[in-house]
């Protein structure tokens, strides 16, 4: 995620614009886009002529990655049966990246297995997070892990 003071972004914009009413132009677009964070990275993508996707996470769609279980629903988790399962191993879980959505602030999509404590089988859960929440082994998960996270 790009973070820029909005009236850099207002000036590049201004510069970019060439016509009569500009002002108006980078008005009402920095109203709309510049309104949240996300739309101000968007439109500074779009100057500088790129358009972001998975790849510049080092990612691609239906990769696995390690993600640490504090950031997913933790409630409805039997986190000692998942353990004994294997599906939870130091504190991670794996995932699978099934979608990519550069207009949210958590642009991917994951899915993750996990038991549900109330029927003890298995189920499924997507969730939308931020790329850097994933990481490639389970030690680089832990690594990154911070006990003031945990949700137990």
């Amino acid at each position: 995620m790009i973070t820029l003071d909005k009236t850099i972004v207002a000036n590049i914009l201004k510069d970019a614009i060439d016509h009569p009413n500009n002002d108006i132009v980078v008005k009402v677009i920095m109203e709309c886009l510049g309104a949240t964070e996300t739309g101000t990275s968007q439109l500074m993508y779009a100057l500088q002529g790129h358009i972001p996707s998975l790849a510049d996470y080092g990612l691609e769609l239906h990769d696995r990655r390690q993600l640490v279980f504090s950031e997913v629903y933790t409630w409805n988790c039997d986190k000692e049966a998942m353990i004994e399962a294997g599906i939870l191993i130091g504190n991670t879980l794996e995932v699978t990246i099934i979608d990519y959505d550069k207009n949210r602030i958590k642009p991917i999509e994951i899915k993750y297995k996990y038991i549900y404590c109330k029927t003890g089988k298995v189920a499924e859960e997507t969730i939308w997070i931020e790329p850097e929440k994933l990481t490639k082994t389970i030690d680089d998960a832990i690594k990154n892990y911070n006990d003031s996270d945990s949700p137990f």
